[in-house]
């Protein structure tokens, strides 16, 4: 199997045409200075499939500077496919900038910014009419494996809807402090189906099981409806000595339903370290119509330690 490539250093990648489209195909960029990065807007569509990228690796502190842009009507990434921004050597990863009409992840496809060592992890910022995520783990997602601090993700969305598998996160899962997350939106639904094989349906800022960092906030800004449903959590919890983050939450009606499921359907910040891990945030519910729970859901921050 062949793979196509577009690598490019120090110089600008900068594409501009009426549609892209990619399958078993990568566009690289390492940035080197300032005026380095990735630029892509397409007329029309941008299309990745069959494990293709779009990436770009800061050699160069890009500390609040946005190193790659990627803009089109309609973005859409599938098949284990993603646009990433990473840091390399220990610098400032760049921030990450997408917009789009309609953006669907699906199949695994992922938009990430990522660190690994000293440097700190590059803000997602995501302005769309429609977002949808689902299936095989596909993810708007800011994580730190090191001992920098983890981006953060901010989405502006007309309707956010995450299915079974599909996930908005930022996460430690190193001693670095977790990034936050947070959406502007009408309209967010968050529906798993309860089937662990799927994986879950989730919005998260949590510090995973490897961590020693504390997790980051989750702040959700809903103008109309926010619903949580069959085994989906809006979560930012700690597995490890870290502390966990707060939720906050504003929204007119906000409807919780575990559809009758077994897996928990859950507004959570929890001590997960078996009771031994760092302390849990608060949960700030702001709601003026009304807080519908059914089938067993809960809301709930963790007992005091």
């Amino acid at each position: 199997r062949s793979l196509a490539r577009v690598t490019r250093r120090v110089a600008r990648c900068v594409m501009r045409g009426g549609r892209l489209t990619m399958a078993h195909s990568r566009i690289g960029g390492a940035a080197t200075n300032a005026s380095a990065g990735t630029d892509v807007q397409m007329q029309t569509s941008i299309g990745l499939t069959n494990q293709s990228s779009i990436e770009t690796t800061a050699f160069w502190n890009f500390a609040n500077l946005t190193i790659a842009r990627i803009s089109a009507p309609t973005i859409s990434i599938a098949g284990v496919s993603s646009i990433a921004s990473l840091g390399g050597g220990g610098v400032n990863a760049g921030n990450l900038s997408v917009t789009a009409d309609h953006l669907m992840l699906t199949g695994g496809g992922r938009i990430e910014a990522n660190t690994s060592d000293a440097g700190s992890g590059g803000d997602i910022s995501v302005n769309a009419h429609d977002i949808l995520i689902r299936d095989g783990e596909s993810a708007i997602s800011a994580q730190t494996t090191g001992i920098g601090s983890g981006g953060n993700v901010r989405l502006i969305v007309n309707n956010l809807t995450i299915g079974a598998g599909g996930s908005v996160q930022a996460s430690t899962d190193g001693s670095g402090t977790g990034g936050s997350v947070r959406v502007d939106a009408p309209t967010v639904s968050i529906i798993g189906d309860g089937n662990p094989v799927h994986g879950q349906a989730q919005i998260s800022a949590d510090a995973l099981l490897s961590s020693t960092g504390a997790a980051g906030s989750v702040q959700l800004n809903i103008t109309g409806q926010l619903t949580i449903a069959n085994g989906a959590q809006v979560s930012s919890d700690t597995f490890g000595p870290g502390a966990g983050g707060d939720v906050m939450i504003t929204a007119q009606i906000v409807v919780v339903d575990g559809g009758g499921l077994s897996k928990t359907t859950a507004i959570t910040t929890e001590n997960q370290f078996l009771g031994f891990g760092g302390p849990a945030g608060n949960i700030v519910l702001n709601i003026p119509d009304k807080l519908q729970l059914f089938a067993g859901d809960e809301q709930h921050p963790a007992p005091p330690l």
